[in-house]
């Protein structure tokens, strides 16, 4: 047994390992030469890693196991760089998992991260929800519908507009087997349309 100061200092440091008093207590009475001590995991959840090993050699720090509580869990998704503008935190979006549509589930967007990839001019978000039955596992990949109400608004068909790289082109009819090309200012994306800020008049027939 550990007295005084030692036994003292030896239990501050164990709780600083993440310990817990009555685990601390349990170590007390054991023998000196006992080869085996119980560690009870801060958490409940699931291993999804196990480094240790019968007869491993372990140095400070070193990791031997990975514990994850499952039941809630978060999801990435990349939202275009177009699209921000109408995302916010705490809106919802349905699940549905690749391998099985018939399963919906709803999450909610708690983070939009600070910064832009510079190559798809996409933005990382994380949705959180329960996951019941843990149907959702780690590094899976689900299907993530973002629903949200846009108004009425003037839209074509995204593949009327050209892109030019500056600019964007929308070629209108003007009779008798005319067509005339036509600069137009884009707005939000939604599926296969997008919407026209200026340029084109609503009526106005399009190729």
């Amino acid at each position: 047994q550990l007295g005084g100061e030692l036994k003292k200092n030896t239990a501050l440091r164990l709780r600083q390992m993440g310990l817990t008093q009555t685990q601390i207590n349990a170590l007390d009475p054991k023998p000196a030469d006992s080869l085996t001590s119980q560690i009870l995991s801060p958490i409940s959840g699931t291993v999804i890693e196990k480094m240790a090993v019968a007869g491993m050699r372990v140095m400070p720090g070193e990791d031997l196991y990975a514990i994850a509580d499952l039941s809630h869990v978060w999801i990435l998704a990349d939202i275009y760089e177009y699209e921000l503008p109408v995302i916010e935190i705490g809106q919802t979006a349905e699940i549905t998992l690749s391998y099985d549509p018939a399963v919906s589930m709803t999450g909610r967007l708690a983070f939009i991260y600070p910064t832009l990839d510079g190559e798809t001019r996409t933005v990382r978000v994380r949705f959180e929800l329960d996951n019941p039955g843990g149907k959702l596992k780690p590094d899976m990949y689900v299907n993530v519908a973002l629903t949200v109400p846009l108004g009425e608004r003037l839209i074509v068909p995204k593949d009327a507009v050209l892109e030019s790289g500056i600019r964007q082109i929308i070629f209108v009819r003007q009779g008798g087997g005319k067509l005339a090309w036509r600069t137009v200012k884009i707005g939000a994306r939604a599926g296969d349309w997008v919407e026209i800020l200026d340029g084109l008049s609503e009526g106005e027939e399009i190729v």
